[in-house]
């Protein structure tokens, strides 16, 4: 059995007082579940404490004790942490005692290599992945979170930029040089690959060294090269005949010495 107990001074003159009394706090919490039968009393004593005579007065009535409810609602893979306990991912509902709760799901959540799921704020508006709730009453959160898709740049010269996580629908920036010097012999004699244009699968993207793209979905652009030895055969070229010539001129010079020098 419980009882509560409350003992104060008459104010009103008209001889009529109002009270209000918090059932949760009569109960308990967390409350139990099911139905309570409740008697209210009400009796007036006089300066001695001594009740005076027939002012006693009881009220009965049965209250329905309802447990208090977190709902919470996340995307499929997502799961909610609840006061440091991991739950099922989706949607739950848990019965929980009134006052501080904390609630907290992940920043990012991996649906595979190159889609993920991005926390953007809780149904509420509050925009951090991790927070205290106070609850008093059954209530519900949801965590929403924002599709994003992955960029993939590479290229077999030069440096790509652009690579990345993006959210859906947004527009992600590309770029690489438009010309690259070889390595090694070739590149000394000024060798390099000339940009040719991006490629997603066997599919020419832009001829663009630079260049956007709208994320609807993960993208994997590769650049396209083309070697161009103009500037190493022209030098090759050139050293060539320089070379050529030069042996000509020296041979030509030993033959003439050669001549010169039979017997008198």
């Amino acid at each position: 059995m419980l009882a509560a107990y409350c003992l104060v001074k008459l104010r009103n003159s008209t001889g009529v007082e109002n009270f209000e009394f918090k059932i949760g706090g009569i109960l308990g919490s967390p409350q139990k579940e099911g139905e309570w039968d409740l008697n209210l009393t009400a009796a007036l004593a006089n300066g001695n404490n001594t009740l005076v005579e027939n002012s006693v007065s009881s009220v009965l009535f049965t209250i329905a004790a309802l447990p208090i409810l977190l709902a919470l609602k996340a995307p499929a893979i997502v799961a909610v942490t609840v006061d440091g306990v991991k739950q099922p991912p989706g949607q739950v509902q848990l019965p929980v005692a009134a006052g501080a709760h904390s609630l907290s799901v992940p920043i990012t959540a991996q649906v595979d290599n190159t889609t993920r799921l991005k926390f953007d704020s809780w149904s509420d508006g509050f925009p951090s992945p991790n927070r205290t709730v106070e609850i008093n009453s059954s209530t519900s959160y949801e965590a929403t979170y924002a599709t994003q898709y992955l960029l993939t740049v590479s290229s077999q010269a030069g440096s790509a930029t652009g690579q990345g996580w993006y959210d859906s629908g947004s527009i992600a920036k590309f770029s690489v040089g438009d010309s690259q010097p070889m390595s090694g012999p070739l590149g000394l004699l000024g060798g390099k690959f000339r940009f040719q244009g991006w490629y997603e699968g066997s599919k020419l993207q832009t001829n663009s060294s630079a260049d956007m793209i709208v994320m609807d979905k993960p993208h994997t652009l590769t650049a396209n090269w083309q070697p161009d030895y103009t500037l190493p055969l022209i030098i090759t070229g050139a050293l060539a005949i320089i070379l050529v010539l030069a042996y000509l001129i020296i041979r030509r010079r030993a033959t003439t010495k050669t001549t010169k020098v039979g017997p008198g």
